[in-house]
């Protein structure tokens, strides 16, 4: 998987704390959805557990952990639940990686504007002291 550097020059130092938010909730949206799927998935382990502690016919470990195999290979829904889930931690993982990005290039942006502030002021106190410096 190739990770793609998310780049948006037309952000404004104003635009950043926004477009954080928005990464954040769909982080939390991400989080809500990896929960719902570890929980679907969470319910047919324990149905198939059931059934297998019910099951009297099977007489040892080996028998129980074959028939725990058969029942999660042929579950309907199983397959799909986990492929969601490895979809969606994936797609967590990217937004987290875009919401660090995102902070450090914020970060970096507070920092060239503290630059030109100071440089603006060291080049007005410049100014004024040459001005003085004229009129002694």
């Amino acid at each position: 998987m190739v990770m793609q550097t998310p780049r948006k020059p037309e952000l404004t130092i104003n635009d950043y704390p926004h477009e954080i938010a928005k990464l954040r909730t769909a982080i939390a949206r991400l989080d809500r959805e990896v929960a719902s799927l570890e929980y679907a998935i969470a319910r047919i382990d324990l149905s198939i557990e059931n059934t297998i502690a019910s099951n009297r016919e099977l007489k040892n470990d080996t028998q129980r952990r074959a028939k725990r195999g058969e029942l999660r290979g042929f579950h309907p829904e199983l397959r799909t639940y986990q492929e969601q889930l490895t979809r969606a931690r994936e797609k967590r993982t990217r937004k987290e990686i875009q919401l660090e990005m995102l902070r450090n290039a914020f970060s970096v942006a507070k920092l060239k504007l503290r630059h030109e502030i100071a440089s603006m002021v060291l080049d007005r106190d410049v100014d004024l002291a040459m001005d003085l410096a004229l009129a002694a």
